[in-house]
């Protein structure tokens, strides 16, 4: 991201530069450079926020789209709080690029500057020890910002942990109906608050514990070198006023606190925000390849074959080391009970999740392999946002699709509702057929639906059954359900049992 938006950066650290050198700027230049240095000042501020807002406009727009990306690249549904910890990285990103590095690389500039007028004023010596004694400074205040770390961690782990107990109230409502379940939610949700006030508290008293001790440290510093030059503060204070030149040294030199206060001030703020966006992005750790599959079926599949396949979750599997050849004519079913893998086993031929050991193959092709735009994908809760209407959550899977398709496929399931309505006026059967509707005009070669009829009543399912009919037509389907019933839809069924599959062809 830093790479994309280098000149920009590298400009606005100039302008920030400018801006806080204005003041030391007049006070070391003659009486005829000090309105231009003034006006170097006002002009690059203001100049400065104007091309940082531009910047920011760029990184937002690259940080929240590289969200997104690696979000889809998953091809795998988030929780709120994963959702919300997405949009912070891109937050952080954005602050990170658009105002902490510029802004940190201006007052560096700004202070590599200060220390060259000084020289010529004290001489090298004098500012080669200023130097070292800011440098080891600065790098104390890098290596205690990075020690206090895992309090700023703390303080966001509390903050998350408040924002999942406000989406139990967005989401629980209709289920926390009681007095006490509402108090209850309250008492933890205002226990939550006070634990995360209480962390956030802790971690911003312990930075200014930490910059006063850094100023006592440099202080501490600054009179050693004094004692080994066999000086004291007095004098060198005497010498630095001494006439007219030593009036105007202390001005410059008063004049160049802002500088030093924001180098120290963005190297703390840049540290903090870089170690907060590592731990999320985990850098430091392996990260599982997400591009994106590109092998296209040129029809549909006509085979599944597994070759010692194990999946689970974790170090927890479900399907164990089987080996099966499964055709895919007419309608396929899988049908186990609750936990025993048959979801797995969906999200595994779907390419949304990798065999813990084994391979599945359709036809010739990995299933992780085939291309997206050849599969769709009905999981037993579709995504669909409250705040999109129906034509957006169609959109979302199939954006080329007509309004006069859309509502044809919808109308054929028992949808009546207009594409307009927003998802949250839906009931969970309506929300069912705007899922089973986006999948069915994707027109896939391989169509995987897990528990497809939930929520939907008698004529629900029986619409459900046509589609399929027709839908096969031109996609290899494959079921996935605890419910019997659909075995009647079915043409061959696979039943999950212990981790073991069998295969079963069903008479018509």
């Amino acid at each position: 991201m830093l790479r994309q938006s280098v000149e920009l950066v590298v400009v606005v650290a100039g302008l920030q530069a400018l801006w806080l050198m204005a003041v030391p700027a007049a006070v070391w230049m003659r009486r005829e450079g000090v309105v231009w240095a003034l006006v170097m000042g006002l002009v690059g501020g203001p100049l400065g926020a104007l091309l940082q807002q531009r910047l920011r406009r760029r990184l937002r727009l690259l940080s929240i789209g590289y969200a997104a990306d690696e979000a889809l690249r998953g091809r795998s549904a988030a929780t709120d709080l994963e959702a919300e910890a997405a949009f912070w990285v891109a937050h952080l990103s954005e602050y990170l690029v658009s105002t902490a590095a510029p802004s940190l690389a201006g007052a560096l500039a700004a202070l590599v500057l200060v220390l060259v007028m000084f020289a010529r004023v004290l001489g090298w010596g004098w500012v080669l020890v200023a130097t070292l004694i800011l440098s080891l400074v600065g790098a104390l205040g890098i290596a205690s910002t990075r020690w206090l770390s895992p309090l700023f961690a703390g303080a966001f782990d509390a903050r998350q942990r408040v924002a999942l107990w406000v989406a139990v109230a967005v989401h629980g409502g209709h289920e926390l109906t009681s007095r006490s379940a509402r108090d209850a939610l309250s008492e933890r949700l205002q226990r939550a608050v006070l634990r995360w006030c209480q962390r956030d508290e802790r971690s911003e008293i312990m930075r200014a514990v930490v910059r006063v001790a850094l100023l006592a440290f440099a202080a501490i510093l600054l009179v050693i070198v004094l004692q080994c030059a066999s000086l004291d503060l007095r004098t060198l204070v005497v010498t630095l006023l001494d006439g007219r030149r030593g009036w105007g040294t202390a001005a410059l030199l008063v004049a160049s606190v802002p500088v030093v206060v924001s180098a120290l001030r963005w190297s703390s703020d840049y540290v903090v925000a870089y170690t907060e966006l590592t731990r999320h992005l985990r850098i430091d750790r392996p990260r599982e390849d997400r591009t994106l599959a590109q092998t296209r079926l040129l029809s549909p599949p006509s085979t599944l074959r597994l070759e010692s396949l194990v999946g689970g979750y974790k170090d927890h599997a479900v399907i164990r080391s089987v080996s099966l050849v499964i055709p895919l004519d007419g309608i396929v079913g899988i049908f186990a009970a609750n936990g025993a893998g048959k979801s797995t086993l969906a999200r595994m031929l779907t390419g949304l999740q990798r065999p813990m050991d084994g391979a599945l193959w359709i036809d010739e092709v990995r299933a992780h392999e085939v291309d997206g735009e050849d599969v769709a994908f009905v999981p037993q809760e579709p995504v669909l946002m409250d705040g999109l209407s129906v034509r957006e959550s169609v959109h979302l899977v199939v954006p080329e699709v007509s309004e006069e398709a859309m509502r044809e496929m919808l109308t054929s399931l028992g949808f009546v509702q207009g594409i307009d309505t927003l998802i949250t006026t839906l009931s969970q059967g309506e929300r069912r057929r705007v899922g089973l509707a986006r999948a069915l005009l994707k027109r896939p070669k391989l169509l995987v639906m897990d528990e497809p009829d939930t929520a939907l009543d008698h004529r629900g399912r029986t619409l459900l059954a046509e589609a399929l009919i027709e839908a096969r037509k031109h996609s290899a389907i494959v079921l996935v359900s605890h419910r019997e019933e659909l075995v009647a839809l079915c043409s061959s069924i696979v039943r999950i049992d212990d981790g073991r599959l069998s295969y079963e062809q069903i008479a018509k």
